[in-house]
């Protein structure tokens, strides 16, 4: 109960991630600890490092404005701005998107959507199943 308290105080992705209950199992007589499926790694954005966390409950990609800004990536703004939930409870307006970033993750080069949103201690944010969208 108290990490659901923790988990809903928790103002960033970043604090939410470390906040995530492990689950235990009993599986033919031997405990089996689940990690959570978020993972956190490093790339690079226009020789900039970026700090990534690949989350399965995204259902959309995001790059925070200040690496935006620091990598001076070129956005196309929506015709209208909409609303994302964070896992915090908390609703932010994205306004813009950046189309097609280059990017290189575990020396792979890859181009990503990145919708911008400020992420608290994470450069960028991506849905697990990006593999074959990008």
């Amino acid at each position: 109960m108290e990490q659901l308290a923790n988990m809903q105080e928790a103002s960033t992705v970043g604090e939410v991630v470390r906040n995530i209950p492990r689950i235990n199992d009993a599986l033919d007589d031997h405990q089996v600890e689940y990690q959570p499926t978020m993972i956190e790694c490093e790339g690079m954005i226009a020789k900039q490092p970026v700090s990534v966390l690949f989350d399965p409950g995204a259902s959309l990609s995001y790059v925070s404005p200040n690496m935006v800004e620091k990598c001076q990536l070129q956005n196309s703004k929506f015709p209208k701005p909409w609303l994302v939930q964070l896992a915090t409870r908390a609703k932010r307006k994205v306004v813009a998107k950046i189309e097609q970033c280059p990017m290189v993750i575990s020396r792979q080069p890859i181009h990503m959507n990145l919708n911008i949103l400020p992420l608290g201690s994470y450069d960028i944010l991506i849905r697990m199943n990006w593999l074959g969208k990008c």
